[in-house]
């Protein structure tokens, strides 16, 4: 919901819409995610909360990943799939956001970040 990323990337999915119309799709889209994360009591935060909260929550990861591949066993699991594309997203560097210091500050996490990324994406590198 940061309009300077939303700029950045997401506003593009929009393109598709026909121009007279692009605009009030996105603008509907945004007020229905924004509306989606009140409900779900996210969106109730404070900015300065929201942040705090899910630094908290990435240092736990890091915490329960520890010096571990994976998650839960030797191989990806669906938590692995659900908690690696969370990281991946929010340390992308193509945005800005205070998440993705977190997350560099813990090498195990950029680690599995690179590890996801190597298994799932593995000619991502040389089209990026």
């Amino acid at each position: 919901m940061i309009d300077d990323n939303f700029n950045k990337g997401p506003r593009a999915f929009f393109d598709a819409v026909p121009m007279p119309m692009r605009p009030l799709i996105a603008i509907m889209i945004r007020k229905n995610v924004r509306r989606t994360l009140w409900g779900q009591g996210f969106g109730r935060q404070s900015r300065e909360d929201m942040l705090r909260l899910a630094v908290k929550d990435i240092d736990g990861v890091a915490d329960f990943l520890g010096d571990k591949q994976w998650l839960m066993a030797n191989e990806p699991s669906s938590a692995d799939a659900a908690v690696w594309a969370s990281l991946a997203s929010a340390s992308a560097p193509y945005f800005e956001t205070p998440l993705r210091e977190a997350i560099g500050r813990h090498a195990n996490l950029v680690a599995y970040r690179e590890r996801g990324l190597k298994r799932w994406f593995p000619d991502f590198g040389e089209k990026g």
